[in-house]
Protein backbone atom coordinates (compact mmCIF):
# COMPACT_ATOMS: atom_id res chain seq x y z
CA UNK A 1 0.00 0.00 0.00
CA UNK A 2 2.76 2.45 0.92
CA UNK A 3 4.87 1.16 -1.97
CA UNK A 4 2.72 3.13 -4.41
CA UNK A 5 3.32 6.37 -2.52
CA UNK A 6 7.08 5.80 -2.56
CA UNK A 7 7.08 4.94 -6.27
CA UNK A 8 4.88 7.89 -7.20
CA UNK A 9 7.63 10.28 -6.13
CA UNK A 10 10.44 8.35 -7.86
CA UNK A 11 11.34 9.98 -11.21
CA UNK A 12 13.02 6.80 -12.49
CA UNK A 13 9.82 4.84 -11.88
CA UNK A 14 7.64 7.48 -13.55
CA UNK A 15 9.99 7.55 -16.56
CA UNK A 16 9.95 3.75 -16.69
CA UNK A 17 6.17 3.69 -16.61
CA UNK A 18 6.02 6.30 -19.37
CA UNK A 19 8.36 4.28 -21.59
CA UNK A 20 6.38 1.12 -20.84
CA UNK A 21 3.09 2.78 -21.84
CA UNK A 22 4.63 4.21 -25.01
CA UNK A 23 5.95 0.80 -26.10
CA UNK A 24 2.68 -0.90 -25.25
CA UNK A 25 0.63 1.81 -26.96
CA UNK A 26 2.77 1.66 -30.09
CA UNK A 27 2.30 -2.11 -30.22
CA UNK A 28 -1.46 -1.90 -29.82
CA UNK A 29 -1.67 1.02 -32.24
CA UNK A 30 0.22 -0.95 -34.89
CA UNK A 31 -2.18 -3.85 -34.33
CA UNK A 32 -5.21 -1.60 -34.82
CA UNK A 33 -3.75 0.03 -37.94
CA UNK A 34 -2.93 -3.39 -39.40
CA UNK A 35 -6.48 -4.60 -38.71
CA UNK A 36 -7.98 -1.49 -40.33
CA UNK A 37 -5.65 -1.92 -43.30
CA UNK A 38 -6.76 -5.53 -43.78
CA UNK A 39 -10.40 -4.46 -43.49
CA UNK A 40 -10.09 -1.88 -46.28
CA UNK A 41 -7.86 -4.08 -48.46
CA UNK A 42 -9.21 -7.63 -48.12
CA UNK A 43 -7.22 -8.72 -51.20
CA UNK A 44 -4.03 -8.20 -49.19
CA UNK A 45 -4.78 -11.40 -47.27
CA UNK A 46 -4.72 -13.40 -50.49
CA UNK A 47 -1.67 -11.57 -51.86
CA UNK A 48 0.74 -10.81 -48.98
CA UNK A 49 3.34 -9.49 -51.44
CA UNK A 50 1.15 -6.54 -52.40
CA UNK A 51 1.87 -3.17 -50.82
CA UNK A 52 -1.03 -3.36 -48.31
CA UNK A 53 -0.09 -6.97 -47.52
CA UNK A 54 3.55 -6.13 -46.86
CA UNK A 55 2.56 -3.07 -44.83
CA UNK A 56 0.16 -5.15 -42.76
CA UNK A 57 2.82 -7.80 -42.10
CA UNK A 58 5.34 -5.11 -41.14
CA UNK A 59 2.83 -3.54 -38.76
CA UNK A 60 2.09 -6.89 -37.10
CA UNK A 61 5.83 -7.54 -36.65
CA UNK A 62 6.17 -4.02 -35.21
CA UNK A 63 3.20 -4.64 -32.92
CA UNK A 64 4.63 -7.85 -31.54
CA UNK A 65 8.01 -6.19 -31.16
CA UNK A 66 6.51 -3.27 -29.24
CA UNK A 67 4.44 -5.43 -26.91
CA UNK A 68 7.25 -7.90 -26.20
CA UNK A 69 9.69 -5.00 -25.73
CA UNK A 70 7.30 -3.43 -23.24
CA UNK A 71 7.11 -6.65 -21.25
CA UNK A 72 10.89 -7.10 -21.26
CA UNK A 73 11.45 -3.43 -20.36
CA UNK A 74 9.06 -3.73 -17.43
CA UNK A 75 10.75 -6.92 -16.27
CA UNK A 76 14.31 -5.56 -16.55
CA UNK A 77 13.94 -1.87 -15.61
CA UNK A 78 10.71 -1.22 -13.70
CA UNK A 79 10.27 -4.39 -11.64
CA UNK A 80 13.55 -3.86 -9.72
CA UNK A 81 12.25 -0.42 -8.68
CA UNK A 82 9.03 -1.97 -7.40
CA UNK A 83 11.00 -4.66 -5.57
CA UNK A 84 13.26 -2.06 -3.95
CA UNK A 85 10.25 -0.02 -2.83
CA UNK A 86 8.62 -3.14 -1.41
CA UNK A 87 11.82 -3.94 0.51
CA UNK A 88 11.98 -0.37 1.82
CA UNK A 89 8.38 -0.53 3.02
CA UNK A 90 8.85 -3.91 4.67
CA UNK A 91 11.81 -2.47 6.60
CA UNK A 92 9.77 0.45 7.94
CA UNK A 93 7.89 0.52 11.20
CA UNK A 94 4.12 0.82 11.19
CA UNK A 95 4.47 4.34 12.56
CA UNK A 96 6.74 5.40 9.65
CA UNK A 97 4.36 3.85 7.09
CA UNK A 98 1.43 5.70 8.68
CA UNK A 99 3.43 8.95 8.57
CA UNK A 100 4.21 8.51 4.86
CA UNK A 101 0.57 7.74 4.10
CA UNK A 102 -0.59 10.77 6.10
CA UNK A 103 1.90 13.06 4.29
CA UNK A 104 0.76 11.73 0.94
CA UNK A 105 -2.90 12.28 1.86
CA UNK A 106 -2.11 15.86 2.93
CA UNK A 107 -0.23 16.52 -0.31
CA UNK A 108 -3.14 15.12 -2.34
CA UNK A 109 -5.63 17.27 -0.39
CA UNK A 110 -3.52 20.40 -1.08
CA UNK A 111 -3.34 19.51 -4.77
CA UNK A 112 -7.11 19.06 -4.96
CA UNK A 113 -7.69 22.35 -3.12
CA UNK A 114 -5.41 24.20 -5.53
CA UNK A 115 -7.20 22.61 -8.46
CA UNK A 116 -10.58 23.63 -7.04
CA UNK A 117 -9.35 27.20 -6.49
CA UNK A 118 -8.08 27.40 -10.05
CA UNK A 119 -11.39 26.05 -11.34
CA UNK A 120 -13.33 28.58 -9.24
CA UNK A 121 -11.10 31.40 -10.50
CA UNK A 122 -11.72 30.36 -14.11
CA UNK A 123 -15.46 30.23 -13.49
CA UNK A 124 -15.32 33.68 -11.93
CA UNK A 125 -13.53 35.03 -15.01
CA UNK A 126 -16.11 33.41 -17.29
CA UNK A 127 -19.02 34.82 -15.29
CA UNK A 128 -17.66 38.37 -15.44
CA UNK A 129 -17.27 38.17 -19.23
CA UNK A 130 -20.98 37.51 -19.75
CA UNK A 131 -22.22 40.34 -17.57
Amino acid sequence: MCRGELLKDDPAYRRGQRVWWILLGAGFGATVISTILMTYYPDAQADPLSVPGLLSIALIVLAYGGIVSALIYDWRKVKPLRTAAEAAVSGMSDKKVAQILRQDAEKEARRKAQKAEARAARRGVRNTRHE
